[in-house]
């Protein structure tokens, strides 16, 4: 345990310099752009914060580039990741399911502090579902494509990859077989291969993502693809199906709930794991940087 303890404690302060590292270099290169992206960004933000449309409109910038990130979160890494479509977008989702059968309308904040809340307009729209489910469309079209980003690692890794047997090593057993598959049909059919693989929920897409970058699939064939298939399939008729099959199911969950208290455990030990796998690479990468050439 104390050895164990130890390791962590050095993976973490060389993780820190991998980190640091990168920084400083990345800010020594465009220190001056940087510096004043942030000066003339927080001198928009002040003057623009009493403006209570344009205050929104900020909101729901950041918002939607949060979104993005979520989904880069979710499916970055090999088979890891957040589940922030659980822990972020279905609640969102949800609280715009809601709140639009509760108002009768779509007509209210998603973002600050006035979210959720009915205007106290009278309406009767007969087709309040549809109207719901635009509501709700960016933030899920967003987090596909940011699903989408999260699958671009695996394809550089695999691309960097010159020996088959080293790319082999990575797959044994039954996925070795599925492998075969994927990679039968990509080199056959390679665009519509990709899409029809990413417009399902697939955990196992990282496979197809170094399938496509070890046979040289090209980059912009790849990600085209991918984000058609998670962001303009996949991610919509999943919101369809919330909307008009499951939404009503979910509408009461309450925070008390147990189930509810077990699978925050089960994420909070997930996010660990994560984050632990993620020091030890950074670590691993610090560690290569001093390493000298036999």
């Amino acid at each position: 345990m104390i050895k164990q303890l130890r390791k962590f404690y050095n993976d973490y302060f060389q993780a820190k310099d991998f980190v640091f590292d990168n920084i400083k270099s990345l800010y020594n290169k465009y220190d001056l752009v940087i510096a004043r992206t942030f000066q003339y960004l927080g001198m928009y933000l002040i003057l623009t914060s009493c403006i209570e449309s344009i205050n929104y409109m900020n909101h729901y910038i950041i918002a939607n580039i949060l979104w993005v990130f979520y989904g880069i979160l979710s499916s970055i890494g090999f088979g890891t990741g957040f589940h922030t479509g659980i822990m972020f977008l279905l609640p969102h989702v949800n609280n715009i399911y809601t709140a639009g059968l509760e108002c009768n309308n779509t007509n209210f904040k998603q973002y600050t502090s006035q979210a959720f809340i009915c205007d106290g307009t009278q309406s009767n729209q007969d087709n309040i579902y549809y109207d719901i489910y635009i509501k709700a469309f960016p933030a899920v079209f967003l987090w596909g494509v940011g699903t989408s980003l999260g699958e671009v690692p695996p394809y550089f890794i695999a691309a960097a990859i010159k020996d088959k047997l080293h790319f082999d090593a990575y797959f044994k057993g039954q996925t070795k077989y599925c492998l075969d598959i994927v990679v039968h049909y990509l080199l056959k059919y390679r665009f519509l291969t990709i899409m029809f693989l990413a417009s399902w929920p697939n955990a196992t897409f990282d496979m197809c993502g170094m399938a496509c970058g070890f046979y040289k699939i090209p980059f912009s064939t790849f990600i085209i693809a991918t984000i058609i298939g998670k962001a303009f399939i996949k991610a919509p008729v999943q919101l369809y199906f919330f909307v008009n099959y499951v939404g009503n199911m979910v509408t009461s969950i309450e925070d008390d709930n147990i189930l509810i208290q077990i699978w925050k455990y089960i994420v909070f030990a997930a996010t660990i794991a994560f984050i632990k796998v993620f020091i030890e690479t950074l670590a691993e990468k610090q560690r290569d940087k001093f390493k000298k050439p036999e």
